[in-house]
């Protein structure tokens, strides 16, 4: 393939994956650069966005159409190494539709908060209107809810456990617009699950997907700044205990907490474990024999080994939990030898590590997810996996945003995920459900990994990791 085909297949494929871009305008000699959602058309040879008349962004082209725009993106999924990808691109802007353009939005209300309200005088300003006129005049004719909705109107309706409330959920819902879905699960995954719960509530959703830090990033930053579009995060257990401590979640009760494992629980009540990522060790079938398989971890020193073990880069929980075990002095220098001895690749994403045990590249990897090596193995992959010792588990799971657009909506999501219909969803795809009314495949037991203790000893645990393994891909 030509160094043309590959550019274009990358750039095309991050537009795909990142519809958002800063765009740069420049007006009385000024700079102001504002988020935009792009189109790409005409063969990549246009981007088209869509503004408001009253904004600066729009006042700056009518004077001086010239451009920038940057795009970053990461690969959609995590299938092939990931690479931060920048694109900027140089132009002229030019209005191509007039009023009345209309596109869809993930932006189905405004939530009173201190930045919605001080948009009121400015707006007024703008359009010569009373400060009074604004929300029913300007900020409201758009979006689907016809009136600013409360914070504390939220955080009533998560704690609500009424003999009606399903019926209330349900009646809400109706009047909301669609429910917007943080997650770092892979998209066939949450695909599944929210086509089940789109079924049974007739509702609509969107969902951006991103690495789990990605995700934490954007929850936090847009709560920071009072710009309120999401309803649901669907992460890791560290992710999502780190937004309960930014205080950007709400607590939920609801009637199905009573059917998960107690591990799946957490005395704050603002997120909840949905499904476990299990840690095991992954072999291909062809390059690993059963009998050379180890049964503990200093049997990975031995030199069959050499060249063929891999890690996934930011498993520090992983290895705090399995050092803990053997004793944290024995246990580090454990890994630092079989490192120094045997070398070890070590990758970004775990679905990545996955596939590569399956190509052969790696044919033993240390931190695997059990759900995503038992999907290739069904799928006719040369791929099995065993564990070395208890298997270490992370409750990933759900958290509701605390000024959640659509918190009906929101609220019937996060019921459907823990419930027995979605947990059986999750568990066909191979996933460790959290509800004890789905069965457990690991009947010998598991030992979790504490998301507070994490985030709290993170640190360390990230210096120890990148002591070990950063840098020392075979």
């Amino acid at each position: 393939m030509s160094v043309q085909t590959v550019t274009r297949a990358l750039i095309e494929r991050t537009l795909a994956a990142s519809r958002l871009a800063v765009l740069a305008t420049e007006g009385a000699g000024q700079p102001h650069a504002s988020l935009v959602a792009v189109t790409p058309l005409g063969g990549l040879r246009q981007l088209v966005f869509a503004t408001y008349r009253d904004t600066r962004k729009y006042a700056n082209l009518k004077v001086n159409g010239k451009v920038a725009l940057l795009v970053r993106g990461v690969g959609a999924d995590l299938t092939e190494p990931p690479v931060d990808i920048v694109l900027t691109a140089t132009g002229l802007a030019l209005e191509a539709g007039g009023r009345g353009v209309t596109s869809n939005t993930v932006c189905p209300g405004y939530v009173r908060t201190p930045l919605v309200e001080g948009q009121i005088a400015a707006q007024a300003i703008v359009h010569g209107i009373p400060e009074s006129r604004v929300v029913a005049e300007v900020m409201l004719t758009a979006p689907a809810v016809k009136r600013l909705i409360e914070p504390s109107e939220v955080a009533e309706l998560a704690a609500y456990s009424g003999a009606d409330r399903q019926q209330r959920l349900v009646e809400g819902a109706k009047k909301e617009g669609p429910l917007s879905i943080y997650t770092s699960m892979q998209n066939d995954d949450m695909g599944a699950l929210v086509a089940g719960f789109e079924k049974k509530h007739g509702l609509k959703t969107t969902v951006w997907r991103a690495g789990s830090d990605k995700v934490l990033q954007r929850a936090v930053t847009e709560a920071r700044g009072n710009r309120h579009t999401v309803d649901i995060m669907e992460t890791n257990g560290p992710e999502l205990e780190s937004m309960s401590r930014e205080k950007i979640l709400v607590a939920v009760k609801s009637p199905y907490l009573s059917q998960l494992i107690p591990q799946a629980l957490h005395p704050h009540g603002e997120w909840v474990g949905t499904r476990l990522n299990v840690f095991v060790q992954a072999y291909n079938t062809k390059l690993v024999k059963k009998e050379e398989l180890p049964k503990t971890w200093e049997d990975l020193l031995h030199p069959r080994w050499k060249g063929r073990l891999g890690i996934e880069a930011e498993d520090q929980d992983w290895l705090a939990s399995v050092v803990s075990e053997l004793g944290e002095a024995k246990g580090v220098k454990l890994f630092k030898d079989i490192v120094a001895a045997n070398g070890m690749s070590v990758r970004k994403g775990h679905t990545l590590l996955t596939q590569l045990v399956v190509s052969g590249e790696i044919p033993f990897a240390l931190t695997v997810y059990n759900y995503k090596a038992e999907q290739l193995k069904d799928k006719g992959a040369p791929i099995d996996w065993m564990s070395i010792g208890t298997p270490i588990a992370r409750p990933n799971g759900v958290g509701m945003a605390k000024a959640a657009p659509n918190p009906h909506s929101a609220l019937l999501f996060y019921d459907f995920e823990i419930s027995e219909e979605g947990q059986k969803i999750l568990a066909t795809r191979d996933f460790v459900a959290t509800s004890s009314k789905v069965e457990n495949p690991f009947k010998n037991g598991l030992r979790f990994v504490d998301a507070a203790k994490m985030l709290d000893e993170g640190d360390k645990w990230l210096k120890i990791y990148a002591e070990i393994f950063a840098g020392k891909a075979s």
